[in-house]
């Protein structure tokens, strides 16, 4: 897992994690699915970790994890 998108420093800096095959993964999934948690963010620091997920080989996979420092439309449309 490596660092992909560090948007700057900031109040709304975002981090994005994903190894180096993770594009091509979702390039290649017909349907992409997000899911966002609260409780496991780092304190002080971001508000959400939101984690996209990909099909491949039949299967699910987690391939991009960000952590987002507010819930909203600007946000997610940045992620």
């Amino acid at each position: 897992m490596f660092l992909q998108v560090d948007s700057g420093p900031g109040m709304d800096r975002i981090l994005i994690f994903s190894r180096s095959r993770a594009g091509d993964i979702l390039n290649c999934s017909r349907i992409w699915y997000g899911d966002g948690t609260f409780d496991i963010t780092p304190p002080f620091f971001y508000y959400q970790v939101f984690v996209i997920f990909g099909e491949k080989f039949g299967h699910v996979h987690p391939l991009l994890y960000a952590l987002l420092p507010k819930e909203d439309s600007a946000t997610y449309k940045y992620l």
